[in-house]
C-alpha cells in the first residue's frame, strides 16, 4: 500500500469515526424509550432528517450512521491488516478468523430475521420507520429501521474483519507486504 493510499485511509477513517462519534452524542442527548428511534424518528414521530429545510440533500441519522460505519470499518480493517499480519501470534489470528465468520453468521441471521419481521409488521399499514421489534421482552423495544440497517453494518464489519483475518494469515510472516488491495 502507498503512502498516498494510507493518507486517504486515515483521511477517511477520521472523518468517518468523527460522524459516528456525532451521532453517538445525537444519540445520548435524545433518549427514547424504544431503542434506536432517535436516529429513525422526532418526538412526535415524523422522520428525523439532517439537513432539512435548509439543503435539497437531507438524511436521517440512522443512515449517517450507516455509512459512517461502513467506511470505518473498511478504513480500519484495510490499515489494520499490515499490523495484524505483524504482530499477532498466527493462532490468534485463526482465532479472530473463527470469531468474525461466527459474528458474520450470526449477522447474517439477525438482517434475515429483522427483515422478515419488518416486512409482516407493514402488514398492519402503520409507516415503516415507526415499527418496532417487542421480542423476546416487551420491556425492551427496537425500531426496525434502526435495527436493520445495524445489523446490516455489523455484516459489512464483520466481512471486512474476515478479509482482513484471513489476508493476514495468507501473508509471509516475514514479509511486510500486504495482500494486493484488489483481494479486499
Amino acid at each position: 500500500m502507498t503512502k498516498a493510499e494510507k493518507t486517504v485511509l486515515w483521511s477517511l477513517l477520521a472523518i468517518s469515526g468523527i460522524a459516528l462519534l456525532a451521532i453517538v452524542i445525537f444519540y445520548i442527548m435524545n433518549p427514547r424509550n424504544i431503542v434506536g428511534d432517535q436516529l429513525v424518528n422526532t418526538r412526535s414521530g415524523a422522520p428525523e432528517e439532517i439537513g432539512e429545510g435548509f439543503s435539497p440533500v437531507y438524511v436521517k441519522p440512522i443512515t449517517v450512521l450507516f455509512i459512517a460505519g461502513v467506511v470505518f470499518s473498511y478504513c480500519f480493517f484495510a490499515l489494520a491488516q499490515g499490523f495484524i499480519s505483524k504482530y499477532v501470534p498466527k493462532s490468534l489470528r485463526y482465532l479472530f478468523l473463527i470469531l468474525s465468520v461466527t459474528l458474520l453468521a450470526m449477522g447474517l441471521y439477525e438482517v434475515l430475521f429483522n427483515f422478515t419481521l419488518w416486512g409482516a409488521l407493514m402488514t398492519s399499514g402503520a409507516p415503516p420507520n415507526s415499527l418496532v421489534n417487542e421480542y423476546p421482552l416487551a420491556s425492551l423495544k427496537i425500531n426496525l429501521d434502526f435495527a436493520t440497517k445495524t445489523t446490516v453494518l455489523w455484516c459489512i464489519a464483520a466481512f471486512f474483519a474476515t478479509v482482513a483475518f484471513k489476508n493476514s494469515l495468507e501473508i509471509k510472516e516475514e514479509s511486510s507486504e500486504l495482500v494486493p488491495a484488489e483481494r479486499l
